[in-house]
């Protein structure tokens, strides 16, 4: 196995983009020597692309060394033989002897249809951030503080008296009488008037998620089987846009042989079915059992979940539960489509 492609590790759903930068599919296997690439949306079409021609992975991507047109038109739409190498990733594609049970005398083959589930996971990631910042701002304030001061008062009186001997008399002579006031001084210093309190709390809430998921879908023919007549219908392969026209007035069957109603009229774009196949649509008249699909009186089915068509009737790949969980209501890409 080449080292470098087993070093990179590359998941499933990783996208796979040409040498001419066009998206080729997505990888929904690994093996040993090839990646296993879905190509389309309705009816994909597998390509097992060596890896030799891979040129890169950055963990998100993979990158050839090849063009698309390239790519599509090699012999990669068959799987190569398979590796011998112990570390492989094998993908049983038949059963095997071992999924033969057997019960008395009667030998019952058992095989697995699987399909896959939507699950979510979490993790936390980071919304943005709250930032807070403090300016420093001057402002005038007024103080008012009472002082006290001095003042002085004169009085004269008249008064009769000796004086004393050694008063000093008759000499020219300056008193000076002090007087006090008080002078304000102003200190600042900071105090705390207000805080902010930042804090967190967790709030929940429902995001819907929706993904594409596959299922494997398992078609029995009992034609050959003696003694046995089977009434489902043989597969269907629209060449034209004529094909999807004469499915109406066929009554239509779900995956669990129930009637489902009737096919009043086929939708589609026209042209070539091969390049448009899965966005025809049918209209289906649901008759009695019209509360499968919400009381409606006609549903949309997508041609894509045709599996088979015979003179008669037609068949779905879809079972009952399945057409009941789904929303049938007219498709909003439909617009510019035109009645078969």
């Amino acid at each position: 196995m080449d080292t470098t492609i087993e070093q990179w590790n590359i998941p499933e759903g990783t996208e796979v983009v040409a040498a001419d930068g066009d998206k080729v599919g997505k990888v929904i296997e690994t093996q040993a020597d090839y990646l296993v690439v879905e190509k389309g949306f309705f009816f994909p079409t597998d390509y097992a692309i060596p890896t030799r021609v891979v040129s890169n992975y950055d963990g998100d991507k993979v990158y050839l060394a090849v063009t698309k047109d390239e790519a599509l038109h090699q012999t990669w739409d068959t799987a190569p033989a398979a590796s011998a190498e112990a570390d492989r990733v094998v993908t049983p594609t038949a059963v095997s002897a071992s999924d033969t049970v057997r019960g008395g005398t009667d030998d019952a083959l058992r095989v697995p249809v699987h399909e896959e589930e939507l699950t979510a996971t979490k993790r936390p990631v980071e919304l943005g951030q709250v930032r807070i910042d403090k300016d420093v701002v001057a402002e005038e304030r007024t103080l008012d503080v009472p002082i006290t001061e001095e003042r002085v008062t004169v009085q004269r009186r008249v008064v009769d008296r000796d004086a004393p001997p050694d008063a000093p008399a008759f000499r020219e002579e300056t008193i000076e009488v002090p007087i006090r006031s008080e002078q304000v001084d102003v200190q600042k210093h900071p105090r705390v008037a207000e805080e902010i309190v930042v804090g967190k709390e967790t709030v929940q809430r429902t995001e819907h998620v929706a993904d594409t998921v596959r299922r494997e879908q398992v078609n029995v023919d009992d034609t050959g089987a003696p003694g046995r007549a089977s009434s489902m219908a043989t597969q269907w392969a629209p060449t034209a846009a004529a094909d999807y026209a004469m499915l109406a007035g066929k009554d239509v069957y779900s995956a669990d042989g129930e009637k489902v109603g009737t096919v009043k009229a086929v939708y589609g774009p026209g042209g070539p079915a091969a390049s448009s196949r899965g966005q025809y649509y049918i209209l289906l008249d649901p008759g009695l059992v019209k509360d499968w699909f919400g009381g409606l009186d006609e549903v949309y089915l997508p041609a894509s979940a045709i599996g088979g068509v015979n003179d008669k009737r037609v068949d779905l790949t879809l079972t009952n539960d399945r057409l009941k969980a789904q929303s049938w209501m007219k498709p909003a890409d439909s617009a510019g489509f035109q009645r078969l």
